[in-house]
């Protein structure tokens, strides 16, 4: 029994079991920093990815209501033509009709657009409208609806609910554009939501009336659904100013309901909502941020909000801590019988292995003088040593990966390495994480960069693209660029360059190229984009004050917009364009077309605004002219008149001069 004691209580024993604590608690403390460094990092990336996620999705459905928003904009800035003090617009209701109209056709996700006037502002002809067709009431005032029936075909009828709904009463009394939230309702067995924008047609702060453009909230839906956002396990909600669901990635069935009562434990972001702020919250259960939508001068902000269970978050960090654990408690096992197979051959030369060993219990792995050699103990002390070093390293790797150094270099003891490559392999996975994230975030940051540019600059066509061309190269690092816009009419159409930068002089001279010329042209044709690695040596030339060199890379992508090509984008540059980049560059592609088309349509409007105003002063001008020469006739014929008169009165003195000599000369007797 004494002999068994001193078994169990043996430097021996107790050695090796001191050996396999200090490594258990080693291994549990690296375990534990690392996998809580892996926790918070995923949180942390999981709330920079739903925020972007929030941010990404509330950009995209600003700009397509700022595209209905400019659109109400200009008509009412156009309308408002009409009262001005000095040179009114002349526009009749059937021209006002046939632009409303005009605005429905070319504009295919626009539901409706209509326009309503108060009594007798539009021409203060009520009276000679009153049920005159379909687009009047028995007011007669001017309050025609075009919208879009079965086949898309475009109708006209008359806006109801005016004076008294919201959709009237806001703007006339605030005088200030506004977002309408959207109605619900039920089309062939599903829930369609449509939404209002209107502005109002102001002039010297008297309001006449307003204009408006209805959109249907579908493609909020389809647009959130096709995300797919944690392989659709990710909650997605889009949500008006009063709280209504317009898009959910949960059932259709919570379209049109309140926030509240289909969430009633949403309280916070309820009031996000309302102040137009971001929020971010983190609980056991889910990860929530959401962003604002603004939308130009309302003051009834919109909200996108993502939500993400907590266990897809943490699911790789629980991954990798099981992992590790096994690891560690494999690699503790084959250590303690390794420590216990080597103890048992020690003999004296004991004490700097316990003075070792007493350092690492106190947490101390720096490095320590061992006694090696080529016998056991040797041995033992070159492992020991081996051993050290690696937890050393592999702690301050940890500790590196910690402090988010993704960059910092660390190498595996071997290839049999289980806990060196796992954090290697856990360091490359947050590596590729975080480039992603840099991706997604460069995208971003460039859709929300250029959707500035081409809302700030969407009145002349030139301005717009030398700004888009110009930030463009800089944004991308390219060192050329170019930008086409297509001109005349079908068959005739041909490409004309209209904005360059650092383009070379003899290539400036062709800024008339037609489609079926070069890569430009062949881009219109297959509507798809041409990108180049092996330029042919006289295609561009990049120069500066050194001298000058062919690009590494050119890229051509098409401007388009529901498969119409608008114009075409150059790019030439000394390094290859990613991937990623040229997606970026033909999502941005289709805004600018979109946002060419807009300024087309304006610019075409105001020449056609400007042709009715010269015609109208041309009729002016004869109508004056006119009544002029009624004036001069009319003095004529009063001159005449007395002429006669004077002529007739002489005739008749005459006629009476005769008379008097014809009486006989009485005789005397």
């Amino acid at each position: 029994m004494i002999k068994n004691y001193r078994k169990f209580t043996s430097l021996r024993t107790k050695l090796s079991l001191l050996i396999g604590l200090i490594t258990f608690l080693v291994s549990a403390i690296l375990i534990f920093y690392t996998t809580q460094s892996a926790r918070e990092q995923a949180v942390a990336a999981a709330h920079e990815s739903a925020m972007e996620h929030a941010r990404d999705y509330a950009a995209q459905v600003e700009a397509e209501i700022e595209k209905a928003l400019s659109t109400a904009r200009t008509l009412a800035q156009t309308f408002s033509g009409i009262k001005a003090d000095e040179n009114p617009l002349s526009i009749s209701r059937a021209g006002a009709n046939a632009m409303l109209k005009e605005v429905v056709e070319q504009n295919p996700s626009f539901f409706g657009v209509y326009t309503s006037w108060e009594p007798n502002a539009f021409d203060g002809m009520d009276t000679a409208f009153v049920n005159a067709d379909v687009a009047h009431d028995t007011s007669g005032r001017f309050i025609p609806y075009w919208f879009k029936g079965d086949g898309g075909k475009v109708m006209v009828e008359t806006v109801l609910g005016y004076d008294t709904d919201t959709y009237y009463t806001i703007p006339e009394t605030t005088k200030k554009e506004v977002i309408i939230d959207p109605v619900t309702y039920t089309v062939d067995g599903g829930r369609v939501s449509l939404t209002s924008i209107i502005a109002p047609v102001v002039k010297n702060n008297r309001f006449y009336g307003l204009t408006g453009v209805d959109i249907a909230t579908d493609w909020m839906q389809e647009m959130i659904k096709n995300a797919n956002l944690y392989d659709g396990k990710a909650e997605v909600n889009v949500v008006s100013h009063n709280g209504t669901i317009t898009a959910t990635t949960l059932t259709d069935t919570l379209l049109g309901y309140k926030l509240l009562e289909a969430f009633p434990e949403y309280n916070e972001q309820e009031v996000a909502l309302k102040q137009g702020t971001e929020g971010f919250v983190f609980s056991d259960d889910y990860l929530k941020a959401y962003a604002p939508i603004h939308i130009g001068e309302s003051s009834t902000p919109w909200q996108v909000s993502v939500k993400i269970p907590s266990a897809l978050i943490l699911a790789e960090a629980n991954a990798q801590l099981w992992q590790m654990i096994f690891i560690s408690s494999a690699l503790l096992i084959l250590s303690l019988v390794l420590i216990y197979v080597v103890v048992q051959r020690l003999v004296k030369p004991l004490d700097t292995m316990v003075a070792v060993t007493t350092r690492m219990a106190e947490g101390d792995l720096s490095q320590q003088q061992i006694k090696t050699g080529n016998d056991e103990i040797g041995l033992m002390g070159n492992a020991f040593t081996t051993l050290m070093n690696g937890l050393r390293k592999t702690t301050e790797f940890a500790n590196e990966i910690g402090k988010g150094n993704l960059d910092a270099e660390f190498t595996a003891l071997s290839e049999k390495d289980i806990l060196g490559n796992a954090l290697i392999a856990m360091r490359n996975s947050l590596q590729s994480v975080a480039e992603e994230d840099r991706k997604r975030n460069w995208v971003t940051e460039g859709t929300a960069i250029f959707g500035d540019i081409l809302r700030k600059n969407n009145d002349d066509i030139h301005v717009l693209a030398d700004n888009i061309v110009s930030r463009l190269v800089k944004y991308l690092e390219a060192n050329q660029g170019g930008m086409f816009i297509l001109t005349g009419e079908e068959g005739e159409q041909q490409l004309e360059l209209i904005a360059t930068y650092a383009w070379e002089r003899r290539r400036i001279r062709n800024k008339i190229i037609g489609i079926e010329e070069g890569l430009a042209g062949q881009v219109v044709l297959e509507k798809d984009y041409i990108y180049l690695t092996d330029v042919p040596s006289d295609y561009v030339n990049i120069k500066s004050g050194l001298g000058g060199a062919n690009p590494t890379a050119i890229l051509i992508v098409p401007l388009k917009i529901n498969e119409k090509v608008m114009g075409v984008l150059e790019l030439a540059s000394f390094k290859k364009f990613e991937q990623y980049q040229i997606e970026f560059i033909e999502k941005i592609g289709e805004t600018i077309a979109s946002t060419l088309s807009s300024v087309q349509i304006n610019q075409t409007t105001r020449q056609l605004l400007e042709e009715s105003r010269l015609s109208a002063e041309e009729k002016r001008a004869a109508e004056e002219e006119l009544l002029q020469n009624q004036e001069e006739l009319q003095a004529t014929q009063e001159e005449l008149q007395r002429t006669i008169n004077e002529l007739k009165a002489e005739n008749q003195r005459l006629q009476n001069a005769q008379s008097d000599d014809a009486i006989p000369a009485p005789q005397k007797f």
